[in-house]
This record gives C-alpha cells, structure tokens and sequence, in this order.
C-alpha cells in the first residue's frame, strides 16, 4: 500500500470519527447545554484547520442542527473524492481497507462492489487489519 493512500485511509478515518464525534454532540445538544454548542464549535474548528478552509455561519445563527448537517454534507464531498481517489488505484488492499474501515462496509459488500469473491477479499482484509 502506498504512502498516499494510507494518508487518504487515514484522513477518511479521521472524517468518520468526527462525524461520530458530530453526531453524539447533537444528540447532546437537545438537552440545550452550552457545553455541547462548545463540543460542536471544536469539531466545526477542527475541520476547519483539517482541510484548510473556512466553514462560513455561525454555529449559534444557524443552530446546532443545520450547522452539523453542513459539515456532514462538507465530510460527505470529502468523502466523495476520496472515494474516487482510492477506488482508481490499482491497490486493491487499499481499497478493502478503506472500504472496511472508512465507509465501513462488510467484506461481502466490499467483494460485490469490486467484482472477487469474498473469500479472495477476506484474505486481503485479514492481511490488512483495521488500525484503531
């Protein structure tokens, strides 16, 4: 596996787990605590310095619920190019671990999608494993 395509797995991961992190805030946010706006306001910062560039409301204007649905659109993009960028490798290892770990797709997906048999795609994944 290149080295560009272990950063591209490893900055799809990292999208995954801010949007995790994302969504936990909003749930926490129903409850109208600040410390959750503050939660949101860290990751919306973050992203911002991940990708170097500059997500434009703020997030008390619009409220913390349109403001997640703007980054999960935003991760959503990134998350489009990566995808193009790891699927038009020829690195077929990279494109399970990405596939598995990033989108989080089961190995019987991952083999229909790319067009093996599950059991060629599961060697690969256990030649691969997930870094957590």
């Amino acid at each position: 596996m290149t080295k560009q395509n272990e950063l591209l797995i490893s900055l799809g991961w990292e999208l995954a787990t801010t949007v995790k992190g994302l969504e936990a805030a909003e749930e926490k946010a129903s409850q109208g605590v600040l410390d959750q706006v503050r939660d949101v306001q860290h990751h919306r910062i973050s992203l911002a310095e991940k990708f170097d560039e500059v997500l434009v409301s703020s997030i008390l204007a619009s409220g913390i619920k349109g403001e997640a649905d703007k980054i999960r659109a935003i991760v959503e993009q990134i998350h489009d190019l990566l995808d193009d960028e790891i699927l038009q490798t020829g690195d077929l290892a990279a494109k399970v671990v990405y596939l598995r770990d990033v989108r989080g797709l089961a190995l019987g997906e991952i083999a229909e999608m790319l067009g093996y048999q599950y059991g060629y795609i599961k060697k690969i994944s256990c030649r691969n494993p997930p870094k957590r």
